[in-house]
């Protein structure tokens, strides 16, 4: 099919026209987002208006931009489109929204999508922020926030916007049910390392060598240099890097908040060729009833190789169970063993095994001195 060919070329005035429908058209669209201030909609369309950053200054252009955007919203208004003009103490005025009549289609979701996006919201929203306090019932602690958890948020939001009446009314009923939280919350306030995390996603993203001082547990402070960024992660409440260490030899994890932002520099050259992480394979005996529900997932892999039955402290038998598994961290199998306490017990390899040894009796002797020191101070 022949495609449509205007006979003759527009008219001044038809172009006019296109250009007023245009700006109306992406006035409605902003509108849809959410409140609007002026300044906001000169922001996002002053070019549409006749200004722009640089002309923001002549008066007279911003006069007769202000006088056309007054012009649109009363076009809007008598095609039935409803605006309220909300105020809010000295904040500047802001155009809000209520029915655009259908002019802009909705999108829909089922009713199963609708409550899969209230819980992903609950997941990057404070439970006090849709449910004051109320001594009457019991809420969640509040959470430090996650880095990027305003930008969800408000992506999540825009989204809900734009769901039929419906829709939107199901939405906010499951976002404002107190009652299941899925907050993604680490256990310290991220927020402050934002622009960190993304200067280092560039250098992951440019395949480039970076650099940073680094302030480990001792708190003695070190520097590494070319290092290979592999990816951020999120594990146990902290946002850590995973580098290749060319010096070591080794991928090493780099908690972020302890990497000093100022120092850190994306180097000039390109990373090499990929390398896989190293994997470790351990060996673990476990109290059976700890598994009894399934093997946790904590680990890349992980086999029951025999069960065997052993006696307690009170003569009772009890069911344990031996498992291969694999890991990428040495420390981190340590720190999730040591969560079992005497109910875990690591066998291979040797040398972690001795590192485990090591810790327990650093362990043991700390607390045999905490527990002398009331008997001391009666004396």
């Amino acid at each position: 099919m022949a495609g449509f060919q205007r006979a003759e070329p527009f008219s001044s005035e038809e172009r006019l026209a296109v250009l007023r429908l245009e700006r109306l058209l992406r006035l409605l669209a902003l509108l849809r987002q959410g409140p609007c201030t002026r300044k906001q909609i000169f922001e996002s369309l002053g070019l549409h208006y006749g200004i722009d950053r640089e002309e923001a200054t002549d008066d007279a252009r911003l006069r007769r931009a202000h006088r056309t955007l007054e012009r649109d919203l009363a076009i809007l208004e008598e095609i039935g489109v409803v605006l309220v003009r909300e105020r809010r103490g000295r904040q500047p005025a802001r155009y809000v929204l209520e029915d655009d009549q259908g002019l802009v289609p909705h999108w829909s979701l089922s009713d199963t999508e609708v409550e899969c996006l209230a819980f992903l919201a609950s997941m990057f929203t404070d439970p006090y922020r849709l449910a004051p306090p109320d001594p009457t019932q019991a809420l969640p602690q509040p959470q430090p926030r996650h880095p990027f958890a305003d930008e969800v948020q408000a992506l999540i939001e825009r989204l809900a916007r734009q769901l039929p009446p419906r829709q939107q009314q199901r939405f906010e009923r499951w976002a404002r049910t107190p009652y299941v939280y899925f907050n993604v919350a680490p256990v310290m306030d991220y927020l402050p390392y934002r622009e960190l995390i993304r200067k280092i996603a560039r250098a992951i993203q440019q395949h480039q060598h970076i650099r940073f001082r680094y302030r480990p547990l001792s708190g003695k402070e070190v520097t590494h240099q070319h290092l290979d960024p592999a990816y951020v992660i999120h594990m146990e409440g902290h946002f850590y890097l995973v580098a290749y260490h060319p010096e070591r030899g080794q991928f090493l994890e780099f908690r972020i908040d302890r990497i000093q932002e100022q120092s850190l520099q994306i180097e000039p050259q390109l990373t090499g060729r990929t390398r896989p992480r190293q994997v470790l394979t351990f060996r673990f005996w476990l109290d059976a009833r700890i598994a009894e529900p399934g093997l946790s997932q904590r680990w890349l892999s992980q086999v029951v190789e025999r069960e065997e039955v052993r006696m307690n402290e009170q003569g009772q038998e009890e069911r344990w169970i031996l498992i291969r598994a694999t890991a990428y961290s040495r420390w981190r199998v340590i720190q999730q063993l040591l969560r079992y306490g005497e109910r875990a017990e690591l066998i291979e390899p040797a040398s972690l095994r001795e590192e485990m040894r090591r810790i327990v009796s650093q362990m043991g002797r700390l607390y045999g001195l905490s527990m002398q020191a009331p008997e001391e101070e009666e004396q």
